[in-house]
């Protein structure tokens, strides 16, 4: 790049100029020896910042902080101004030249365009960069203050929309526990779910019946292609044994997501972590029903087969008791869950609208930082 091109009073300097790799003299935490609690907080190439913890005190980053994370084969850039443990291999320590202000070299790693390799190492990739900054370390200053002040501003925007979608949330499961109230005061009957809907137990084709290229019927095994209201087979397969149909409630019965649910927007495949759940329409309508199911999700996790990872069986799904009110007193609380399902989809739009304006505004606002144009 030509100094010609520098905005007036920046100056550039070749990345190895730029910066210095830093060297811990501690010891290495490897990924199988992270604590979930600990002293010493432990940084690595993932995205989380923090990933878990240590109390080995050997493995304490000993130097001056901060320091700049450069995650070698994921590209992640993390900020580090306390104590910390260095994480498994990857992990890149960088210090700015004395010239450059940290915050501004840590925006700038981020800025960098740098090729994705897949999972080889990206670090050689920064020898070929040039890194811009302003001579002065005041205006370093001044332009990070810009760019955290503008981030801060969208962020707190996410933080407004995720806040009115969780109120949203806890307004439905409010409605759906005073409907269970209300059943109690006025004596509706309690059966059990076996009498008011077939339940279809998932069973898991042969493993060499699964492809990704479309062929057979659509897979699901679990939560993971579980969407806002539908999945999204991620497998296939030529050999499908159990069967759900559109409109069945797609139930979790494995692990620690037991209880969680889906509509089936079509014919699948079921796996053994998932269950179908077809109620009979003249008896209890499916809203209704899944409304219903959602009061139940702590029991259900306590009373799965299985203690801290519990599994539903069929007889015990089945066995499962539901308030069941007059298809009239159904149809009722329906129409509200309609209503604020409505709601829980438009603020779940906007919230998808925010994070996808995050995730195109902050390269943007870091590209216009670094032209010298804030």
């Amino acid at each position: 790049m030509e100094n010609s091109e520098l905005p007036e009073n920046w100056t550039q300097l070749p990345f190895p100029e730029a910066a210095q790799r830093v060297r811990s003299t501690g010891s290495k935490v490897k990924a199988g020896e992270y604590n979930a609690t600990g002293r010493i907080p432990v940084v690595d190439q993932g995205q989380k910042l923090v990933v878990g913890f240590t109390d080995n005190e050997s493995a304490k980053f000993q130097g001056p902080l901060p320091v700049i994370v450069f995650g070698d084969h994921t590209r992640e850039v993390k900020f580090v101004d306390f104590d910390f443990a260095v994480g498994a291999d990857g992990t890149v320590l960088l210090r700015p030249d004395s010239a450059i202000e940290p915050r501004f070299f840590y925006y700038w790693l981020q800025s960098a365009s740098l090729h994705h390799l897949g999972y080889s190492r990206h670090y050689k990739l920064l020898a070929e960069q040039f890194v811009r900054f302003p001579k002065s370390r005041t205006e370093q200053r001044r332009v990070v203050g810009r760019v955290e002040a503008l981030t801060v501003r969208l962020d707190q925007a996410r933080q407004a929309r995720q806040a009115a979608l969780v109120e949203a949330q806890i307004i439905e499961l409010a409605y759906l526990e005073k409907i269970r109230r209300e059943g109690d005061r006025k004596s509706w009957p309690t059966v059990r779910l076996g009498e008011i809907a077939t339940v279809i137990m998932g069973q898991s084709p042969k493993g060499d019946t699964y492809n990704l290229n479309g062929d057979g019927m659509p897979l699901l095994n679990g939560p993971t292609e579980f969407g806002e209201e539908h999945p999204t087979p991620r497998q296939w397969t030529t050999n499908p044994q159990r069967l759900c149909a559109k409109g069945d409630i797609l139930f979790c019965v494995r692990g620690s997501t037991t209880g969680r649910m889906n509509w089936a927007d079509g014919t699948y495949c079921l796996g053994r972590g998932l269950a179908a759940i077809r109620p009979k329409p003249s008896t209890c309508l499916p809203i209704y029903l899944y409304g219903f199911l959602k009061t139940q999700a702590a029991e259900i996790l306590h009373h799965g087969e299985g203690g801290v990872f519990p599994n539903f069986n069929k007889d015990q799904l089945q066995a499962m008791p539901i308030v069941l009110p007059s298809i009239e007193e159904q149809k009722k609380t329906v129409s509200v869950l309609r209503q604020l399902g409505q709601t829980l989809t438009e603020l779940q739009r906007l919230q998808r609208e925010v994070e996808a304006e995050l995730a195109s505004f902050t390269p943007a606002l870091l590209a216009k930082a670094f032209r010298g144009e804030l």
